[in-house]
């Protein structure tokens, strides 16, 4: 399984949908802050497994050590990150 982290923003949805018509089971983290849940109505929309997705900031490692016990986790493709800075 690979591990999208900012699942739902722009560049990472669109490698969501990518790796999985390339045969990858999909595993997704966002916390939404700067996307929307509607990303993930419109991935499963297209057909996505979206039922890996946690809502959760990267930085909670509480999150992710969960995360990482419940799914095998084999890459990490890391999109999390604050597009602008107040």
């Amino acid at each position: 399984m690979i591990l999208l982290t900012g699942a739902t923003g722009y560049i990472a949805s669109h490698t969501w949908l990518a790796l999985e018509a390339a045969g990858y089971a999909v595993a997704g983290i966002d916390d939404f802050s700067n996307s929307s849940p509607e990303v993930l109505r419109r991935l499963a929309a297209l057909g996505a497994d979206v039922s890996h997705f946690v809502r959760a900031d990267v930085r909670d490692r509480a999150a992710l050590d969960a995360l990482f016990a419940g799914d095998r986790i084999d890459a990490v493709v890391h999109f999390a990150a604050s597009k602008a800075v107040g």
